[in-house]
């Protein structure tokens, strides 16, 4: 079997600048802008480069049931981290690559940028939206921020997660990335 590589994602920008604070409602209902798309660079026979700009995240601030707690919003950006652990956005990449190839995924950071102090939230839009924090018992979330997963941070790999996979006659690779990270101890993003 071929091996070769599919895709050096090369992540232009890290979240956002510390200035993308939204504290009003009218900020809160806004969603971030659209994801930017991916840029092939030239193929080689060995494989090919893709550069995968971030876009710029929201930090919205606010207060739920007197806990100050934060929610980052990243452009095509997802919540999949498990209720109970810090809300950190993750955004999938599809890179297309032949059949029997062996594919390997590396990342590249871009320019770092932070967040400031955050407290993310425990479950999924806790800020954002009236209708989560209506569904929950407060002292099931507040419980969250004090267990051992919510306490893991957001540390790790740049590339969370890559799954195999095809559609329509073609082989994809999903490339889950992790572009935020929060450091608990800290608070730092």
């Amino acid at each position: 079997m071929r091996r070769i590589l599919a895709g050096v994602l090369a992540l232009a920008a890290f979240a956002a600048a510390s200035s993308s604070y939204a504290a009003d409602d009218a900020a809160r209902s806004a969603a971030p802008s659209p994801a930017p798309a991916p840029v092939a660079a030239a193929p080689t026979p060995f494989g090919y480069r893709v550069r995968v700009p971030i876009g710029e995240a929201v930090v919205v601030r606010g207060d739920v049931d007197g806990v100050a707690l934060d929610e980052v919003l990243l452009p095509g950006g997802a919540d999949v981290a498990p209720e109970g652990a810090a809300q950190i956005p993750t955004r999938t990449v599809w890179l297309r690559i032949p059949w029997g190839v062996d594919a390997t995924v590396r990342a590249t950071p871009g320019a770092v940028r932070s967040l400031g102090a955050l407290r993310p939230t425990p479950v999924a839009r806790l800020v954002t939206e009236p209708a989560t924090r209506a569904k929950l018992r407060s002292r099931d979330w507040r419980d969250a921020l004090a267990s051992p997963r919510y306490a893991a941070g957001a540390a790790g790999d740049l590339i969370r997660r890559v799954t195999p996979m095809a559609a329509g006659g073609a082989r994809l690779l999903a490339v889950e990335l992790a572009p935020v990270r929060w450091e608990p101890a800290t608070g730092n993003a």
